[in-house]
């Protein structure tokens, strides 16, 4: 059975004969690989049954890049500083009027998905369309300009969101043209406490544009992947209803997962749900394994969890820690289907 098999059958809930694992996106916090043979080995043997494929700029070129003057600027005219969004190039609506949308339309944006595709068809493909929804418009508009838009600039917020997702369905519609599996979206819409705004307000401003983005693509036979740090909790039942297949990372430190596994499990897959903010970083090897363990019999239900991080190490993260995150991962996946809990 080839990756690809595994991992649909585990989104599938249909007994695939071992835990598919996925480690493309472990970033590794600040250690440098090439002076640790030992972890450099461990990630490395840390296969993957998932590979995701991404569009490029409107140019073809990288969507975020170096510019002389500016530093790392993407093609919204977002500032990158050290991982941040910054400098918004909508902070006022004058500037809204003569803001340059990116062309989701450009040839060169898809020039070389089918390339990366034909490479990995073994693998189960993940077509990428990240910052979804609330949180592009943020990084567009400033944070705290979006959030009080809806009560102060309320006819030109829809119009911004009516326009974001018209470009995110022209990219999706262009996805839908491929061979990938499974739409990917990311939208980081939790805090460590619960959502970055009320469920009711999510639901009236953002719920509609998902039941577009995830309605048409399970419309045209994909799985729906979704991404969002910090506690999701209240709209997972919105997500399902949208289309919603497998969440990730379902941070233990945010979220009860054995509550939602109560609640959603015989729909709503797993991808992670390790404990990457603490424990990972300040527990011991013999913590980390058993934490994997346990977290494998939680999830597993006759398939319905994906193992591995969708997050990275924090800096300063033992690399004994990550050589036995890694490890602890390959083997019981290696060994064959788990026993559920």
């Amino acid at each position: 059975m080839t990756p690809r098999e595994i991992v649909i059958r585990t989104i599938e809930f249909r007994d695939p004969p071992r835990i598919p694992l996925a480690f493309w996106n472990f970033e590794i916090g600040d250690a440098d690989l090439s002076h640790t043979p030992v972890l450099a080995d461990a990630v490395q043997g840390a296969f993957d049954d998932i590979h995701c494929v991404s569009y490029a700029a409107a140019d073809g070129g990288p969507i975020t890049r170096n510019i002389e003057g500016r530093g790392r600027v993407d093609e919204w005219g977002v500032t990158w500083i050290e991982g941040r969004a910054a400098n918004p190039p909508i902070e006022t609506w004058d500037e809204w009027k003569s803001y340059p949308f990116p062309d989701a339309h450009a040839p060169s944006r898809f020039a070389g998905v089918d390339a990366s595709i034909n490479a990995n068809r073994q693998l189960y493909l993940l077509g990428l369309i990240w910052n979804t929804t609330f949180e592009r418009m943020w990084m567009l508009r400033g944070f705290e300009n979006l959030l009080v838009d809806p009560y102060e600039n309320r006819r030109m917020f829809f119009e911004l969101r009516d326009r974001y997702l018209e470009f995110s369905l022209a990219i999706l519609d262009r996805w839908l043209e491929t061979e990938v599996d499974s739409i990917y979206y990311g939208d980081d819409l939790g805090t460590q406490i619960g959502l970055v705004m009320s469920p009711e307000m999510w639901r009236q401003l953002y719920l509609p544009m998902y039941r577009e983005l995830f309605g048409r693509a399970r419309a045209a036979g994909k799985h729906v992947f979704f991404h969002s740090c910090g506690d999701v909790t209240p709209i997972i039942p919105d997500m399902l209803d949208c289309g919603l297949n497998v969440l990730n990372p379902v941070q233990p430190q945010a979220m009860d997962v054995r509550a939602i596994l109560r609640e959603f499990g015989k729909d709503l897959v797993v991808w992670g749900a390790t404990d990457l903010q603490n424990l990972l970083s300040r527990g011991t090897p013999g913590d980390i394994e058993k934490e994997i363990e346990d977290v494998v019999s939680l999830c597993w239900r006759s398939g319905g969890y994906i193992g591995g991080t969708a997050q990275g190490s924090a800096p300063g993260t033992p690399l004994a820690n990550i050589e036995t995150f890694c490890r602890t991962f390959t083997r019981l996946s290696r060994a064959g289907q788990p026993a559920e809990s």
